[in-house]
């Protein structure tokens, strides 16, 4: 870090250890960096949720606080990206049919990998901005079946909406025994939509940090080929 003005920290959601975090931001500290930008993979949030991987960012940020390096705190809804995922990805290819594990009545604001690294570069190109805890998010907040109207205006073709039961999602991204935390957190989101409707000022978010957001259908656009038979 000898030199450096900045850092990007982002640590795994899955396999991630707030130490990682602790490590990289003592060595800021002893080379005298002057900002940190921090993308935290989702909500900070206030209380226990019981999953390690996101109540860790707590102590994160409290380490931040106490460095008194000036930094920016990236909070992100849920990526596009995880349309990707193999299983769902090829679920829209070959039938027509996007599938995620959240019922119909949630209303989420997806954000995408290219304007989390958009929020993240516009927070290192302001050298006036102050120590900035921020939630980002895409420009629409969608239900499933929006999402999936989304999809089929760029690919051309009627997408339908299939909520995903929690254990088939878990048996597609779990990693290192963490399948029953999937199937915890999820069955969740099907009790309770709150727990995935977002409310973030978008607006209020591209005032502070201007990029030029990706809409699902950019993403869709973007990525036809992998949601498309060959």
């Amino acid at each position: 870090m000898v030199g450096q003005d900045g850092v990007f920290l982002l640590i795994s959601f899955f396999a991630g250890r707030a130490a990682q975090a602790e490590t990289v931001i003592a060595a800021a500290m002893d080379q005298g960096v002057r900002r940190i930008v921090w993308n935290a993979t989702g909500p900070i949030l206030p209380f226990d949720t019981g999953n390690p991987s996101i109540d860790m960012r707590r102590g994160i940020l409290a380490a931040l606080e106490a460095s008194g390096i000036s930094f920016v705190a990236l909070q992100p809804t849920v990526y596009m990206e995880n349309f990707l995922i193999p299983a769902i990805a090829q679920e829209v290819a070959t039938a027509d049919v996007l599938a995620y594990p959240m019922p119909e009545a949630v209303r989420c604001q997806w954000i995408s990998h290219l304007d989390a690294a958009s929020y993240a570069v516009a927070a290192f190109a302001d050298p006036d901005l102050e120590t900035l805890v921020i939630e980002i998010a895409g420009p629409e907040k969608l239900s499933g079946s929006e999402i999936a109207e989304r999809f089929g205006r760029a690919l051309g073709r009627q997408i339908t909406f299939r909520p995903m039961p929690p254990e088939e999602f878990a048996r597609a991204i779990s990693f290192d025994g963490n399948e029953e935390a999937i199937i915890g957190y999820y069955r969740g989101i099907f009790e309770s939509p709150d727990m995935m409707t977002t409310h973030v000022d978008h607006e209020a978010a591209l005032a502070r940090l201007p990029i030029r957001p990706v809409s699902i259908q950019d993403f869709a656009t973007i990525h036809r080929d992998l949601l498309t038979a060959g």
